[in-house]
């Protein structure tokens, strides 16, 4: 709620080469995810973020691998 104008922050290199933006919208309410399981909270997880983070020009949450496992840093 009220996330109009926000944006994540990130190194100012990264923002330049990912064509970042700010929310443009208000109110964001992201889609439903149904957890069936222990191993599928992950993916239902990366869905939700890469949501977030697709509102500012990003394709998708760096903190995921492509098949949907988290990454440890």
């Amino acid at each position: 709620m009220n996330v109009k104008d926000f944006a994540f922050a990130v190194d100012p290199i990264y923002e330049l080469r990912n064509r970042t933006r700010r929310i443009r919208e208000e109110n964001l309410v992201a889609p439903s995810q149904t957890i069936s399981g222990e191993g599928d909270i992950d993916r239902a997880l990366k869905a939700s973020f890469d949501f977030c983070w697709n509102t500012c020009g990003f394709l998708g949450s760096a903190n995921f691998e492509s098949d949907g496992k988290w990454r440890r840093r």
